[in-house]
Order: C-alpha cells, then structure tokens, then sequence
C-alpha cells in the first residue's frame, strides 16, 4: 500500500500545481478582459466613425482570444479539482478497512458486535430493574442467574436467541417506562418545617 499511498499523494501535488496555475492565469485573464473591454468603451467614445473601426477590430480580436482561452484555462482549473476529488477518494479507499471474509469463524462481523452490545445492555436492564424491585420490596432477593448450559445440550439458532433477547429487551424497556406507584408513608408524617 506504500507505493500506491506516495503514487497518490505526487499526483494529488501535481493537481494541485495544476490547479493553482490555472487559477492564477484565469485571474490574469480576467483582468485582461476587464482592460480589453475598458479599452474598448474608450476608442467607441473617443472615435466612433470610420477612423476607430480598425482599432475596435483589433480589440475585438483580442477580447475574443481572451475569451476563449479564459474558457480553456476555466475547464482545465475544474479538471483539476475534479481529479483532485477522485484522488482524495482513491486515498480513502486504500485506507479503509477491508471486512474480513463471512466464513472466517474467528472474526467478528459489525452485527455479531453489536448484538453482543446489545445482550449486554439487557443484561444490564435486568440487573437495574432486580435492583430497583429489591430496594422496592416488591421482590424477594434475586436468584442467580442460571449456569451455562452444558456444552453438550443442542445450541440454539442465532435467529432464536437474537429474537429471545430483544423479547427481553422490550419487555424491560417497557417495565422501565411504566410510572410507579408513590410509596405509600408508614407511621405518623414528620412535621412540616417551620419557616420564618
């Protein structure tokens, strides 16, 4: 990748030299035109007959090859940033991490990762809500939580247990969001504060 990294950043240098030449000239050009056209309105005042047709005719001349070089130089400046795009892309592109194969039993896809966050976040709402029931006394102390199942009984599908956890998921997110009932007061209310 070494190469291809140093053969895009000279040809991204060389579009940039390029681009920035084509900007310079068309600003000259520009400027050209802008006196080219001065000049212009200048011998149409100063001689409108006969005797300044011969001038106008020379500015004319030029002011149409100033044109018309201004529109070469203009769509050599766009090349320029265009190629510059496609080489800024080229790079990304060599950057960028390439996924593994799907029947690599080793590597993690991004969806494997994420449900592994996910069962992790459930496990972690459960253990939020156990704690909340217990300081609630809506609930006897928590049992724990059930051995892994021995590696000889039958796996479960993935479509299974990823659907088993978002059933859990939902049912805990529901829970969390239900109000809850105020706690009623037991014995006598402490009394109300005196304020001054």
């Amino acid at each position: 990748m070494g190469d291809a990294d140093d053969a895009v950043a000279a040809a991204m240098a060389a579009n940039r030299k390029v681009a920035a030449s084509r900007l310079v000239r068309k600003d000259e050009l520009d400027a050209e035109l802008a006196k080219l056209r001065a000049d212009r309105a200048r011998v149409d005042a100063a001689a409108p007959g006969p005797e300044g047709e011969p001038l106008r005719q020379e500015i004319d001349a030029r002011i149409a090859a100033a044109t018309g070089e201004l529109a070469t130089v203009a769509a050599e400046y766009q090349a320029a940033l265009a190629e510059m795009e496609e080489l800024k892309k080229l790079a990304w592109r060599s950057k960028a991490p390439t996924m593994p194969a799907a029947s690599d039993p080793v590597v993690r896809t991004p969806e494997e990762i994420a449900l592994d966050n996910v069962r992790g976040h459930v496990a972690d709402l459960e253990a939020q809500a156990r704690v909340d029931e217990e300081l609630a006394g809506t609930r006897a102390p928590a049992t724990p939580a059930p051995a892994l199942a021995p590696a000889t009984a039958p796996a479960r599908s993935r479509e299974a247990a990823d659907a088993e956890a978002l059933a859990a998921f939902k049912a805990l997110r529901e829970k969390r969001d239900r109000p809850e009932k105020p706690a009623e007061p037991q014995g006598n209310p402490p009394p109300p504060k005196k304020t001054i």
